[in-house]
């Protein structure tokens, strides 16, 4: 099964996430994109890991991406330390 939606990290965020689940006993990829990318970025190389029955989870993260859009335009800093708590959460959530 597929998941593409928006998951709320903390209070006043949600962040855009693509999601399929992992075949059974096998592991899941968590994906992690660069400065200026998205979830996009990563098609070919999700389906390859897919095919091999690897779960694959990507998100865009504030600043990036639908999380982007969806919060356009962004008028502050995105502070790392921030970034790394939203991974945090949205693995706990998801």
């Amino acid at each position: 099964p597929a998941f593409q939606d928006f998951v709320k990290v903390r209070a006043d965020r949600e962040l855009y996430v693509d999601y399929i689940r992992a075949q059974p006993g096998k592991p899941m990829v968590v994906l992690l994109n660069g400065l200026t990318y998205s979830t996009t970025q990563f098609n070919a190389y999700a389906r390859q890991l897919t095919k091999r029955g690897l779960g694959v989870l990507r998100f865009d993260f504030d600043g990036m991406g639908r999380t982007l859009l969806r919060y356009a335009p962004s008028t502050t800093a995105f502070q790392f330390d921030q970034q790394v708590r939203d991974v945090k959460s949205l693995l706990t959530v998801m």
